[in-house]
């Protein structure tokens, strides 16, 4: 337009060029060129303030060269541009954008393709929006995370982020006036108006990113256990992918792609851990202590230092938690046995059960390479549980032996006995509700009565008992000194065995249906080896055929009401006396007849009455004073469960 010594434009692409370029003195006097392209070259450096002194340049291309840093000012600003093609350099930064293309226009274009560009997207990008109205910004292949600003996406044009790394929630409205193209990234849920007909968006397929693949076991952990109103700390947790950005209590792998531990200490955490947690492979650390979980404990495979202490897990501990070096479970509610496999794990050194309510024998252990090895550091504690049963070698520090802290606690009760109490209530009462511990420690079970751990009066009545004792685990109760099983519904036939109680003083099956002979008290050879006398109550029940004499003179007998054929000449009226309004009975010598007297007849079948008499065959006490008042049980109390009074 003025001759030829004024340069309007500047192509050399594609010629080699390396190096970097020159300041800005070197170029002035370009005053009046309008387009510059330095494309295809091998430039490299920073973009220099070379192009400051061009107030009308229109173009600007310098993309497939070698330049790094960022955009500098004095070219952003330039009120002329209305082309800027930087794709294929090694650009880190999109700042210094505020104010481009500010002459404004119809048409701008801003091209950053394939650069090294990170960070998130800056809010500025929305002015070249407002500055030039239907701009063409692409920012395709590069590392920008996180979400695009709100008022970018109310804009008017073309914005391509294709092939970065942006995930979360992003903003709700998306201009029906910009054309949007964000596949390839990382949205491990794809944003909610990529369904929305009405906008022109370009979304493709949510991530297949591996920490997309850990989002629904940590997003039903959020759920299931009170997040959005419980937790103390949330942040990240309603968004997109944990890794990125990090959400509160997670941490990642170096590469962002795997959740490797999980703390949410404190945090007020409520409900069951979700089971889903265990399918995060890479998971190693978890500690979610101080909190209100419930529920049972998960698999939980691939963790090796787990510390879920103060909360309120119920259930067993799982058997197979392979990989453990530490695990605390202090102040919690589990039950059930300890599994020998835990103990017996090659790499676990720490055991923290304190306070639980896990109960049975403690396992015996060899020492090759387990917790019980003398030559290994370890610490345990196992305290306040209901352990049973003599105490493992391993259960006690040796000293001289390198660091070694071990509590087993006190062992209480005998598991022979909690074992017999607990199957036949369980088989005589389906329905009935019995104490994780015991039965003799911390509080009796209620009908129970112990001496020096032991079970030593066990009274059952009237606790809607049926079945029969046939091969009854009662037998394993070794130390009873007094058995009420009265008004109950037990029935079948009753042998000598079924009683074979050293130290038995008191045994009361009176008011059930027990049916047969009663034969065995002829050979029942084992009253009390203490000297005391046995008294057996057998009254009210449908024994039948003839009544032997007890084979010692230290057994008292009552059985009155029973269908018998004859009593021995021994037996006096009220301990024999047939119920009233029956068949009268024979004595088995014929010396004598027994008949219903208007005494008896006034006694109830639902009662026992007492008689007195000096001789030794017979009862001196009828069954209601027999029940000791021990605190233990309340005959009048017609409940099922077994609870302790005072848990």
């Amino acid at each position: 337009d003025q001759g030829d010594l004024i340069v309007t434009g500047l192509d050399l692409g594609g010629n080699n060029l390396s190096g970097t370029l020159p300041a800005a003195t070197t170029l002035q006097g370009l005053n009046y060129i309008r387009t510059i392209s330095l494309r295809n070259n091998k430039l490299n450096g920073t973009i220099p303030d070379a192009f400051a002194s061009m107030s009308r340049l229109v173009s600007l291309d310098l993309s497939s060269n070698q330049f790094g840093g960022t955009l500098p000012a004095s070219l952003t600003s330039k009120a002329s541009l209305k082309l800027v093609n930087v794709d294929n350099n090694r650009l880190t930064a999109l700042s210094n954008i505020t104010g481009m293309f500010s002459q404004g226009g119809s048409s701008c274009t801003f091209s950053a393709n394939n650069n090294l560009l990170s960070g998130t997207i800056p809010p500025a990008l929305s002015s070249i929006f407002s500055s030039c109205p239907n701009s063409d910004i692409s920012l395709d292949d590069n590392l920008l995370t996180g979400t695009i600003p709100a008022s970018v996406l109310a804009s008017n044009g073309t914005l391509s982020l294709n092939r970065n790394l942006l995930y979360g929630n992003q903003p709700s409205y998306l201009s029906p006036s910009l054309v949007l193209s964000i596949e390839l990234n990382s949205f491990c849920v794809l944003p909610s108006w990529c369904s929305d007909t009405k906008v022109q968006v370009a979304c493709g397929r949510p991530s297949d990113a591996p920490q997309c693949g850990q989002l629904p076991a940590l997003q039903e952990l959020y759920r299931n256990m009170s997040g959005s109103t419980t937790w103390l700390r949330a942040t990240g947790w309603e968004g997109d992918g944990p890794c990125l950005p990090r959400w509160h209590g997670i941490t990642c792998d170096g590469d962002n792609r795997h959740v490797t531990r999980i703390d949410l200490s404190g945090n007020g955490l409520k409900g069951p851990l979700p089971s889903l947690i265990g399918q995060l492979i890479y998971l190693e650390h978890v500690n979610c202590s101080n909190n209100s979980i419930t529920g049972p404990l998960p698999l939980l495979p691939f963790v090796f230092e787990l510390d879920l202490s103060n909360n309120e897990f119920e259930g067993s501990i799982p058997a197979v938690l392979a990989g453990l070096e530490y695990f605390n479970m202090n102040n919690n509610k589990l039950v059930g046995t300890l599994p020998a496999t835990l103990l017996s794990m090659p790499n676990l050194r720490t055991i923290l059960l304190r306070n639980n309510s896990l109960s049975g024998i403690l396992p015996f252990l060899r020492g090759g390479g387990d917790i019980a090895d003398p030559g290994l550091s370890v610490t345990v504690d196992l305290s306040l549980n209901y352990f049973c049963g003599p105490l493992p070698e391993w259960c006690i520090s040796t000293p001289g032996t390198r660091m070694r802290t071990i509590d087993c606690g006190v062992i209480v009760g005998f598991c022979e006995e909690a074992d017999a109490l607990t199957s036949f209530l369980h088989t005589a009462h389906r329905n009935i509700t019995l104490p994780s511990f015991g039965p003799c420690l911390p509080v009796p079970w209620q009908g129970v009565t112990c001496t020096n751990d032991h079970v030593t009066k066990l009274d059952l009545f009237n606790r809607g008992l049926t079945g029969t004792l046939y091969n009854s685990p009662l037998t394993k109760l070794g130390n009873l000194v007094e058995l009420d099983l009265s008004h109950n519904s037990l029935s079948g036939n009753i042998t000598s065995s079924m009683f074979d109680f050293p130290y038995i003083e008191r045994l009361i099956l009176s008011e059930n249906h027990f049916t047969g002979s009663v034969e065995w008290l002829s050979s029942y050879d084992h009253p009390n080896i203490n000297g005391a006398r046995t008294r057996i109550f057998l009254s009210y029940n449908n024994f039948t055929g003839k009544v032997p004499s007890p084979s010692s003179s230290r057994i008292t007998l009552e059985m009155k009401c029973n269908p018998f054929d004859c009593f021995p000449a021994q037996c006096v009226e009220d301990a024999c006396l047939p119920c009233p309004n029956t068949t009268p009975v024979i004595m088995c010598d014929q010396s004598r007849i027994l008949t219903s007297s208007s005494s008896s007849s006034s006694s109830s079948s639902s009662s026992l009455s007492s008689s007195t008499s000096s001789s030794s065959t017979t009862f001196s006490t009828a069954v209601p004073a027999l029940v000791t008042a021990t605190g233990a049980f309340n005959n009048n109390n017609n409940n099922n469960d077994l609870n302790t009074d005072n848990m």
